[in-house]
């Protein structure tokens, strides 16, 4: 059975009600718009979020909306913008443009900076990102540290990007990763979901050709990714067996 249906995607709106397109998604084609306003009007990236955020005065604020457990959807309280100004700070925005504006013309690529993360869950809810930010961690400038505290198996796919050269030690529920300067592409083989588009990542920021088998995982939860990628710029082709 095909259902079709149309969504419409703004700045705003909380990604709720489109949990089923999966809200990763719905944050990045958020914040997307916001890059892409910033871009039209002549505003900074970090400028037009500060714009766009709820004011304490604002509080508490009503989305209008049911949430998953069928109660009004009422923020409390909040205060983001401090929050996004020590974000800011923390990964050195203002060094990051600095440095983006003399390498543009030498054609540099700009290394992302190492972090830490600990990953824990609301009720009810499945998180998906710490398998990609793994991936962009293995050519991060530096340690990144990554803690796991529901799936007991997340970093299966470990191996399979130390085939890359990706340098990452497993600690229990601890991933400490070592980053390094470039990876260079091998046969990898995927072992669930999030890690074959986690190989897919490190694939694309690899040197040489990247293989991931199995991918039969991947058609799970992203359909015809290769096609959509490729229309980004990147070189990916399925190959049948």
């Amino acid at each position: 059975m095909t259902s079709p249906m149309s969504e419409v995607a703004r700045n705003k709106p909380i990604v709720t009600p489109v949990r089923g397109a999966g809200r990763q998604h719905g944050v990045f084609v958020s914040e997307r718009l916001l890059d892409l306003a910033a871009r039209e009007l002549g505003i900074d990236r970090v400028e037009i979020r500060k714009r766009n955020l709820l004011g304490p005065d604002r509080f508490p604020h009503n989305h209008e909306i049911m949430f998953q457990d069928s109660a009004p959807l009422v923020y409390d309280s909040g205060n983001y913008l401090p929050t996004l100004e020590q974000a800011a700070e923390i990964i050195g925005y203002e060094k990051f443009l600095r440095e983006a504006d003399c390498n543009a013309c030498g054609g540099t690529r700009l290394r992302p900076e190492s972090r830490a993360v600990y990953l824990v869950s609301e009720p009810g809810s499945t998180p998906q990102y710490p398998l990609p930010q793994i991936s962009l961690m293995t050519v991060a400038d530096g340690t990144s540290v990554i803690r796991e505290k529901i799936f007991e198996n997340r970093f299966m796919h470990v191996p399979e990007l130390a085939r890359m050269g990706a340098q990452i030690r497993i600690d229990g529920d601890t991933a400490t990763v070592r980053g390094v300067e470039k990876l260079k592409g091998a046969p990898v083989m995927a072992t669930d979901l999030r890690a074959s588009v986690s190989l897919v990542i490190a694939g694309l920021a690899a040197e040489g050709e990247t293989t991931v088998n199995r991918v039969y995982h991947l058609d799970r939860g992203f359909e015809r990714l290769e096609e959509k990628l490729s229309g980004c710029g990147a070189v990916i082709e399925r190959i049948s067996a």
